[in-house]
This record gives structure tokens, C-alpha cells and sequence, in this order.
């Protein structure tokens, strides 16, 4: 790639219209600069960088992008940090977009944002993450596109992304199960789609669990956990009637662990 592909007067949007592998690959060219221009920064004045909150590192994130700016079709004027409000953190020419995370420990990894992306800024769909691994001596920095360090999935308050900066592609979570970020983002069944992944993973390591969290169905408005005894008869039939499909295999079964599958489905 090379900038004389471009004419620097023209507006990168209007580029982007006319050939948008073009304007894609611009941006690669644009992080890559940026995290060597962190990285330089780092060098220089490790103490700096060492002890930033998230929100500083954010500041001096959109910073250093705009600083890089004038080297690249991007417009500094253009570039905005807009993490208290949607996802991703900074919006670069209203298509593109960076996620700022970061980790005080010597490693490249950490918890990352949600699956869902309800507060996702819907014209951004080219996201990279900027990652700072704040533990180095000195602190380091990396650039990769968001989908290619999406490891795994845990759960907080909702299920959320596990970030690896290392990561080869056949390694990302969208890999694993067989679909795209993309593909995977846009679902209205995105949850499902991960708990049906990590029930069937278990099965066929035949392993006894399963998923916790709760599904985009009308469960969720059965909020509080109640004790089998509390539930009125009605309720008490439906549960075992239930309990007697799903798992036959309790019947006539005389195995000490026969109930475990039953446990985790009432749970």
C-alpha cells in the first residue's frame, strides 16, 4: 500500500464509495502506524504509560491517532473518542472504528467487550482493537483487527469476549464455531447460537456442565431463583414432567451421578 494511491484532497469517504479495499487497507496502514507510534512514545517514557486508567489510555490513544493522521488519508478533525456512548471507543471517518483495551499485567490478554453490542454505532463496520499491555518494561502496544483476537467467550454480568493479542485466525472463537464475526454479530439469536456451542462442545467432551446464562427468551422474566418446595403443584408437575423427557435416563437407572444432568437443568 502506498499513499499515491490517494489523492489527499479528496475525502476518504467518497473514496470508500468507489472502492472500499482500498479505504480498508488504508486503515490497516493507519493502525499499523499507530501502534508504532505508541510504541515509540512507550520507549521514550515508560512511567508515563505504566500506570494509565482506561480512560486515560483512551485519551492518549485518540491522541496519538490523530498525531499520525496527516500521514494517512484520515482527517485528524475526524477522528473522535466516543466511548461513554457507543461501541466501538473512537470513530475514525464515521466507517471506522478502534477499541481500546488494555491489561496492568505482562501478558496480551483480557476480558474484552460484549457479545451482543447493543450500543454498537451501526456505520461502523471496519473495528480494530488497540491493545496496551501496560505490565512490559516498557509498556507495549498492538493493532489487530477486532474479530482476529476474540479467543473465547466468559460471562460477567453478560457473556463478553476474551481478548488474545497473539492469536492465529484458526484460533478465534468464530473459528471454533464455525461462522464469522460478522455472521455471529448480526444473528438475532447470537446468544443461543454460543450456548448451543458450549453445550455441544461439553457433550462431545463428555463433560457434565453446561451453560448458566440466561437465553434472549421469555425465561429472563422469571428473574429469581426459587426452591423446588416454593413452586405450587402445578408448577412441581410441569417440572418433573419435564425432567422425566428430557433426561429418561434416570429411570430404572441405578448410577450415583444419574441426577447430575438434572441438577445443572433445574439450576
Amino acid at each position: 500500500y502506498t499513499l499515491n494511491q490517494f489523492d489527499m484532497d479528496e475525502n476518504i469517504i467518497s473514496i470508500r464509495n468507489q472502492n472500499k479495499l482500498i479505504t480498508d487497507e488504508a486503515f490497516s496502514y493507519f493502525m499499523m502506524l499507530t501502534e508504532k507510534h505508541l510504541n515509540e512514545l512507550s520507549k521514550k517514557t515508560p512511567a508515563d504509560f505504566a500506570n494509565l486508567t482506561s480512560s486515560e489510555l483512551e485519551q492518549v490513544s485518540v491522541s496519538a491517532m490523530k498525531e499520525i493522521a496527516p500521514q494517512t488519508p484520515f482527517r485528524s478533525e475526524e477522528i473522535q473518542l466516543v466511548s461513554a456512548q457507543t461501541f466501538p471507543d473512537i470513530i475514525a471517518e464515521k466507517h471506522y472504528g478502534v477499541e481500546v483495551k488494555s491489561t496492568r499485567q505482562n501478558h496480551w490478554t483480557s476480558t474484552g467487550s460484549s457479545i451482543v453490542e447493543s450500543t454498537r454505532n451501526q456505520d461502523v463496520n471496519n473495528i480494530y482493537m488497540l491493545f496496551g499491555k501496560l505490565g512490559g518494561n516498557p509498556p507495549e502496544f498492538k493493532c489487530k483487527p477486532y474479530q482476529d483476537c476474540l479467543y473465547d467467550i466468559a460471562v460477567t454480568h453478560s457473556p463478553r469476549y476474551l481478548i488474545n493479542m497473539e492469536l492465529e485466525k484458526n484460533e478465534t472463537i468464530f473459528s471454533k464455531m464455525g461462522t464469522t464475526y460478522d455472521n455471529l454479530r448480526t444473528s438475532p439469536d447470537s446468544i443461543e447460537q454460543v450456548r448451543n456451542y458450549y453445550r455441544n462442545k461439553a457433550l462431545r467432551e463428555n463433560k457434565k456442565e453446561m451453560p448458566w446464562w440466561l437465553s434472549g427468551s421469555a425465561a429472563e422474566s422469571a428473574f429469581n431463583v426459587r426452591h423446588f418446595s416454593s413452586l405450587t403443584q402445578s408448577e412441581k408437575h410441569q417440572v418433573v414432567a419435564e425432567m422425566f423427557l428430557l433426561f429418561p435416563s434416570i429411570i430404572g437407572n441405578t448410577s450415583s451421578d444419574k441426577f447430575i444432568n438434572v441438577s445443572l437443568w433445574l439450576c
